[in-house]
This record gives C-alpha cells, structure tokens and sequence, in this order.
C-alpha cells in the first residue's frame, strides 16, 4: 500500500450536506440539516430537525450549531466504528491474470 492510500484512509471530514426548510411546504416546522461524515474510507449521513421555535433570530450558521449539537454524539459514535474496521475493506484490488494452460507436448511420432 503506497503512502498516498494509507493518508487518504486516515483523513476524516464532516461536512454540511442538507440544509433546507423542513418540510417543504407552506407550513414548514423547521430547518433540516444534514451532515455527511468520513473515517478510514468508510462514509454516513444524518439529519436532524431544528424546530422552527428555536432558529428565531438565529443565523445560518447558528442554526448548523444547533443541529450538530445534537447528532455530535452519534456521529463520533459511528466514525469511532469506522475506524475499528479494516482500512482493507473496501479497498479497490484487481483481479490477477488468469493462468496460462499448459502447452500440450507434441506427439513423437
């Protein structure tokens, strides 16, 4: 395994995915946000619903605080099982050759 793959399953990020009026109708109840997240070459998803009563004056980004606040936990919980696993699985292989059949030897005659 050449260097770049062993930094590459190493690196871990969590990202904002989803960030949108929930549901989207008329009458939403409250902002979805989402969080994508990686470890050891293994990636997830959440979500969670701030409740409209609680973003009232709140910016974007205080919203987002909010959210992660309250999947935090779960989202150190899976990345912790991510990186128990096997930085083997879901690795990219190639398949080997196939095998060359023997040449028959020719007849003596």
């Amino acid at each position: 395994m050449g260097s770049e793959s062993i930094s590459e399953a190493r690196r871990e990020w969590i990202r904002i995915a989803r960030f949108d009026l929930y549901p989207n109708t008329d009458e939403p109840v409250g902002y979805v946000v989402g969080f994508g997240f990686s470890a050891n070459q293994r990636s997830g998803y959440t979500d969670v619903i701030v409740p409209l009563n609680q973003t009232t004056g709140k910016t974007p980004d205080e919203i987002v605080d909010i959210a992660i606040l309250s999947v935090a936990t779960g989202i150190r919980t899976k990345m912790a099982t991510f990186r128990s696993k096997s930085p083997l699985i879901g690795r990219e292989i190639s398949l080997p050759e196939e095998p060359k059949e023997p040449e028959e030897p020719e007849p003596k005659g």
